[in-house]
């Protein structure tokens, strides 16, 4: 394939048989920890022809970098078949598809009389069949040793939501790859691809670019008695940001009271809704909804003593790698993100506000600056210009890391990837450009 960027998802022998190995695919091998030795090394052949002397790699490539696929174009991906010897097969097909799906538990009652509750519910965008060699009725042919590729490739619907991984529901893209024998065993892999549905920031709504603000008052009470009174006001230079880029904050609080604040927090944090339907035998078949919310990015300030108050400025966090917000197309899984001021004197004292998270940015001719804040060297209300370069735009793993990704059709043979995470656009501008306020 020369220079094209790609993904493999392969299972090799650690010596070839008469083959150059491949570095990029020996240095891919994932060999599950049932299959290796004693001491921990990969094992020797397996039975059958896969990595015994005939099948030595199967694999699957895609053509996008980090295979990151846009809702609405077209997913181009190779199947490559390296033999030592030859091998008779019916056909060899590819499996493309793309769904939702949401499951947890609830359990109630006691110990000796507990009652588990399955809520579930699932939605398909994608489910093509490929066949690239051989026929999909009765024969056999054979394949002669040495690489073999086939090229497919599928339309994504444009209504496909983005990529989506978490605890309790996922929207995920798979591609599996299948070589028929007969009467043998037939061979598995796969390997997952993220598929992006654009949020433009631009397209939302017109108030994205301004300021916001707010403020929480607190009379705080102690063994029945007063104990004074604590105000926050917490201000953001926008509503609207895409992953790479910094929030940019500040934050006034007046600690009235006689009690010490140990430290100040602010946070990103998602908030997710799943919607599922109970298994339950009497249930009303009425959709139920589960909420997870999980702090991905967060930064904290000292101490506030009693009496006093502090101008917590220059807050800045830098967006990471995150799914857009509503997940738009998916109607069993929601996402939403806020920012949140928290003192950790006071559990019930937090101030939060919505923030849009997009896969474009906001032009520069979308910013508005607001009188909200009225200092007059607010970092928030700099006379800097935004800069004009065009941000860099690359594709970075979801910050929340890798997850396993079995699912109920694979077999106990399929190969390929198991543990995975979606990648999405990620935005820096030139010399941090990002960080000028609006």
């Amino acid at each position: 394939m020369g220079a094209t960027d790609s993904i493999k998802c392969a299972l090799r022998h650690e010596k070839p048989l008469g083959l150059s190995p491949n570095p990029t695919l020996l240095q891919s091998l994932v060999v599950p920890d049932e299959w290796k030795t004693s001491d921990g090394t990969n094992p020797g052949p397996f039975l059958g022809d896969f990595m015994m002397g005939k099948l030595q790699a199967f694999e699957i490539s895609f053509t996008k970098k980090h295979g990151v696929y846009y809702a609405g174009k077209q997913l181009q991906g190779y199947v490559s078949v390296v033999l030592d010897a030859p091998l008779k097969i019916r056909n060899i097909h590819v499996w493309i598809y793309g769904r939702a799906k949401v499951h947890w538990i609830k359990s109630s009652g006691s110990d000796t009389s507990k009652q588990t509750t399955h809520y579930r519910a699932e939605e398909i965008y994608l489910d093509k069949t490929l066949l690239v060699h051989g026929s999909m009725h009765h024969g056999s042919l054979e394949l002669s040793s040495g690489r073999h590729t086939y090229k497919f490739e599928v339309d994504i619907p444009a209504s496909a939501p983005s990529s989506f991984e978490s605890s309790y529901g996922w929207v995920r893209y798979l591609c599996k790859a299948k070589i028929h024998q007969p009467w043998k065993f037939d061979h598995e892999v796969k390997a997952a691809f993220t598929v992006v549905k654009v949020l433009d920031l631009n397209h939302i709504r017109p108030d994205l670019g301004v300021s916001q603000e707010r403020t929480e008052t607190k009379d705080v009470v102690c063994c029945c008695c007063a104990c004074g009174t604590v105000t926050c006001t917490f201000h953001a230079n926008k509503k609207g940001y895409v992953p790479g880029e910094k929030i940019l904050m500040l934050a006034e609080i007046e600690n009235g009271t006689n009690t010490k604040v140990d430290y100040c927090t602010v946070a990103l944090k998602q908030h997710v809704i799943f919607h599922g339907r109970s298994d339950a035998f009497f249930s009303s078949g009425e959709m139920v909804s589960k909420t997870e919310t999980e702090t991905v990015a967060k930064t904290t300030c000292g101490e506030i003593k009693s009496g006093k108050s502090y101008n917590w400025e220059d807050i800045s966090l830098r967006v990471p790698p995150l799914p857009p917000s509503k997940l738009v197309g998916c109607n069993i899984i929601k996402t939403s993100y806020v920012i949140e001021l928290s003192l950790s004197a006071w559990d019930d004292l937090k101030i939060s506000m919505d923030i849009v998270l997009g896969t474009k940015p906001l032009h520069r001719a979308s910013f508005h600056r607001t009188n909200t804040i009225t200092k007059e060297h607010s970092p928030l209300t700099s006379s800097k210009s935004w800069p004009r370069e065009l941000p860099i735009l690359t594709y970075e793993e979801c910050v929340k890391g890798q997850r396993h990704i079995k699912e109920d059709h694979d077999s106990d043979y399929t190969r390929g990837q198991m543990h995975w995470a979606p990648s999405y656009p990620m935005y820096t501008w030139p010399a941090e450009g990002n960080t000028t306020r609006p």
